[in-house]
Order: structure tokens, then C-alpha cells, then sequence
């Protein structure tokens, strides 16, 4: 589990480097295909769909 963790602490890193000069465009697409939902929950889904599933013990 700790290698998969580190895994996909850089894949988060790496997605945020690749999308920081576009102001995080998968996120704002997202966002707005998604109004009724709290951005923070877009943002997470965006995420767990490039790096994985969030579920840590």
C-alpha cells in the first residue's frame, strides 16, 4: 500500500504540473458539466480519475 500511495502522490504532482498554466481545465470542464455538485467534489472525482481511487486504511 505505501508504494501505491507514493505512486499516486506523483501522479497528483504531476497532473497539477501538467495542467497549473491552463488554470486546471479538466477541473473547470468538469465543474461545469457538474453545477449541482461542490467544487471540491469535482475536483477530487477529476483526480480520481487520472490517479486512482482515494481509499487509504
Amino acid at each position: 500500500m505505501a508504494a501505491n500511495v507514493r505512486d499516486q502522490a506523483k501522479c497528483i504532482d504531476d497532473w497539477g504540473i501538467k495542467y497549473r498554466e491552463g488554470f486546471y481545465q479538466p477541473v473547470i470542464e468538469a465543474m461545469k458539466k457538474l453545477p449541482d455538485y461542490h467544487p471540491m467534489a469535482v475536483t477530487i472525482a477529476v483526480l480520481e480519475k487520472a490517479c486512482g481511487d482515494f481509499k487509504y486504511r
